[in-house]
């Protein structure tokens, strides 16, 4: 039960990756044949650990924190 004292906040964050590997439009690629295929589409490298940016805010009925950007280093923990 919430009195009057109490507000909700709510945070959210989110990682964005420079490689675009999140977007499903960038991954097709479209050939005849195996044959077709140059060998840098066919063998794509992946990054084990993609640099990336974490972005964080929260909010609540007093208003709208700064947000916070940063850069992570290593896999992220969920």
């Amino acid at each position: 039960m919430l009195t009057s004292n109490t507000f909700i906040i709510v945070d959210d964050e989110k990682y964005f990756t420079f490689s675009n590997d999140d977007m499903p439009q960038n991954v097709g690629f479209y050939a005849f044949g195996k044959e077709d295929v140059p060998d840098n589409v066919k063998f794509k490298t992946k990054e084990k650990y993609p640099k990336k940016v974490l972005v964080w805010l929260a909010l609540s009925a007093k208003g709208i924190s700064t947000p916070y950007i940063g850069s992570t280093k290593g896999p992220a923990i969920t």
